[in-house]
């Protein structure tokens, strides 16, 4: 009987220490979303009547420019586009590869390019909200 009363108190103990660590370590509330690109400049070179076609720009060595990937920026309702209109997201957007876009060169060539879009650079994290449900259990 004089165990139990020793234990019990430790259990209690352990017990209350585990809650605390668990309130204490909460991961964040936000992740960084894995489907930002890694380039996030682009130097539109030509106008179309459903977007602009646009090339990556990177910055070497001090020395920008504009001359990687080519990327479609489909157009946006109230926003307008000119050749060597410099593109890039807002703080807390960051540009994905959404989708692809087709389309015919001056030659008849056939051209595939990635279509880009803009997104949260943050998104929730579904640990946290996984995280969130055990609290309230609690």
């Amino acid at each position: 009987m004089k165990i139990a009363f020793l234990i019990f108190p430790l259990f209690l103990v352990a017990c209350a220490e585990q809650s605390f660590i668990q309130k204490i370590s909460a991961p964040s509330e936000t992740i960084h979303n894995e489907k930002c690109a890694e380039i996030q400049k682009y130097r539109i070179f030509q106008v179309i009547d459903n977007g602009s076609l646009a090339m990556a720009c990177e910055n070497t060595y001090g020395i920008e420019s504009c001359m990687g990937l080519t990327v479609f920026i489909p157009k946006e309702k109230g926003k307008i586009y000119y050749d060597d209109m410099i593109v890039e997201p807002s703080t807390d957007k960051c540009i994905i590869y959404a989708d692809v876009y087709r389309y015919t060169t001056n030659r008849g060539d056939t051209r595939t390019v990635p279509k880009i879009k803009f997104e949260n650079k943050d998104i929730p994290n579904p640990d946290f909200v996984e995280w969130q449900k055990t609290q309230s259990n609690q």
